[in-house]
């Protein structure tokens, strides 16, 4: 028998094995117990982790293009040019559409409100699902009419009432124009606009206080040619080929624009919370830490009960190197134990509470259970990171074996 197989074998048969002291089997099992549940934690807090990064990436899918062209630098980008045009010819473009965003104020029935101004053309409609989106009334935002949809915050704000008789007065900035104490109102153009409905989209950038009127209405509101916009969205025929569609638009954009994916216009949004799922990480794989740490009390006590066992090994010609190694694979094996029911134990609660939800939030504003999704990358990564710790909380106490016997021999 080889030294692996010996190693293993006897290994194996001291896990299973009956312990003379009856309190090695309990802090066995304890520690064992320690690695399962704290494995079965991260990877159900995980998976919910995934599952909330998921539900707010499917709500700003409704409304963030699949991809985005924006200026480099500046706030806005020529139609005409060259590159972009060549880019917008792409096979696999199914729709785009163009906007125009600027800061503006609204005043309404003697109440006034600081907006973001969002022109947008007749081929929107064609790049967003307004079904998901609309709370109440009509989108009738065309070209050739003076009408408006709001966001949700401002319809609170102002308890706005789409009748189609009160206009909103939207005043705009004149381009290069300097305030006049005396006259402060000659630096602004008054626009009269109609509300035809209202929306959210959960993005609290675009619910708080956004309007949308038409793109040839702002454009000439604003001072701004025809030609002249903020950012072209897109649509594609297929999304499996977004990212090669993504590289090929930017390889012929020119330096002056740049074309963003979904995460990347929310790029703040999926930092932070790949922080907050990494620093959960990192505190539940500390308490796994101190779960692990039980494993070196449970091999000190197995050794004091071997004795015996080392002494007959030794006499038939087991050095404390091999020794050694058979109670760090049995340090190993505690925790891998742990880490294989744990894992078992968290997928099948997170697989329930996908399937059935019996978890539920205290508040069912964006979704009545917590949500759940399961990524095996992330399984992995937990099974990694527990075998890993059970293999540095077996070393010690063996590598302490060891170092005694040549302690002794010196």
């Amino acid at each position: 028998m080889s030294n692996r197989k010996l190693i293993s074998f006897v290994a194996w048969r001291y896990l299973f094995s009956h312990k003379r002291r009856s309190a090695i089997n309990l802090i066995t099992a304890i520690s064992a117990m320690g690695v399962m549940v704290a494995t079965m934690a991260l990877v159900c807090v995980m998976s919910v982790l995934n599952g909330f990064e998921q539900m707010v990436e499917d709500a700003y899918c409704v409304f963030d293009p699949q991809l985005k062209i924006v200026p480099q630098n500046g706030e806005t980008l020529q139609l005409d040019n060259a590159s972009l045009q060549k880019a917008l010819q792409q096979n696999n473009i199914k729709s785009y559409a163009t906007t125009l965003q600027q800061q503006g104020l609204i005043m309404y029935d003697g109440l006034q409100m600081p907006v973001n101004v969002m022109g947008a053309d007749n081929h929107f409609t064609n790049v967003v699902t307004l079904d998901s989106i609309m709370l109440g009334g009509a989108w009738k935002i065309y070209n050739d009419d003076s009408y408006a949809v709001v966001s949700a915050g401002i319809t609170n704000h102002l308890a706005i009432i789409s009748d189609y008789t009160n206009a909103l007065e939207l005043y705009v900035p004149k381009r290069g124009a300097k305030v006049n104490v005396a006259r402060p109102d000659n630096a602004f153009r008054k626009g009269y606009i109609y509300v035809t409905g209202n929306f959210a989209v959960r993005q609290e950038r675009f619910d708080e206080n956004t309007i949308i009127i038409p793109l040839q209405y702002m454009q000439e509101l604003y001072g701004r040619d025809s030609l002249t916009v903020s950012a072209v969205w897109i649509k594609l025929n297929d999304e499996n080929s977004l990212k090669r569609v993504q590289r090929e638009i930017s390889r012929t954009l020119d330096d002056s624009m740049e074309v963003l994916n979904q995460q990347q216009q929310q790029k703040d949004y999926y930092r932070i919370m790949k922080i907050e799922k990494w620093i959960t990480f990192l505190i539940l794989a500390f308490i796994l830490l101190i779960a692990v740490c039980n494993i070196i009390g449970s091999l000190s006590m197995l050794m004091i009960d071997k004795q015996k066992d080392i002494e007959t090994l030794s006499n038939l010609g087991a050095d404390r190197t091999l020794i050694s190694h058979i109670f760090m694979v049995e340090g190993w094996m505690i925790s891998a134990v742990g880490a294989v029911i744990g894992t078992l134990l968290g997928l099948a609660l997170s697989i329930a509470q996908q399937h059935f939800g019996f978890i539920k939030m205290s508040t069912d504003v964006f979704a009545p259970s917590y949500p759940v999704c399961i990524k095996i990358g992330d399984i992995v990564l937990v099974f990694i990171t527990v075998l890993t710790l059970g293999a540095l909380a077996a070393y010690y106490p063996a590598h302490y074996l060891k170092r005694k016997e040549q302690n002794e021999q010196q």
